[in-house]
């Protein structure tokens, strides 16, 4: 699959968006007050998927500008939005969202990441001190 045109990426993931929602709703319980960073968001399927699953916010944050592109063109809900960001550059990431999430999402990435350790410490950092972190690495 070409994972390079968001589009197309889109058009054929589903079966995969369908696993991760399911392992979500396994393993998650969304709270009003929720704040959720999606890391590897892709198109944004599952970053829309959570929004409106009654949540305050998500964040997704994709290495790739077209994808970021396609998923600011094809956003359905307020509380969403996406930014190009490198889980692995701390300086890609906004001072805001230190410690501020209650939730982080990160579903086939992390074996794409080079510097995991560095990755999962950014990560670690954006959420708050009881927040909690849900991936799926494929193995």
């Amino acid at each position: 699959m070409d994972t390079s045109d968001a589009a197309f990426y889109a058009e054929n993931s589903t079966l995969q968006s369908v696993h991760v929602h399911r392992i979500m709703e396994q393993h998650l319980r969304w709270e009003r007050e929720d704040r959720v960073l999606d890391v590897g968001c892709g198109t944004g399927r599952t970053t829309q998927y959570i929004a409106q699953r009654g949540v305050k916010s998500v964040v997704g944050i994709d290495l790739s500008p077209d994808f970021i592109r396609y998923t600011e063109e094809n956003k359905r809900n307020r509380n969403v939005s996406f930014c190009v960001a490198d889980i692995q550059r701390s300086s890609d990431l906004q001072p805001a969202w230190r410690q501020s999430f209650d939730k982080a999402v990160s579903f086939y990435v992390l074996h794409l990441i080079k510097d995991k350790k560095l990755a999962l410490e950014n990560i670690s950092a954006c959420l708050k001190p009881d927040g909690r972190l849900l991936m799926i690495v494929p193995t």
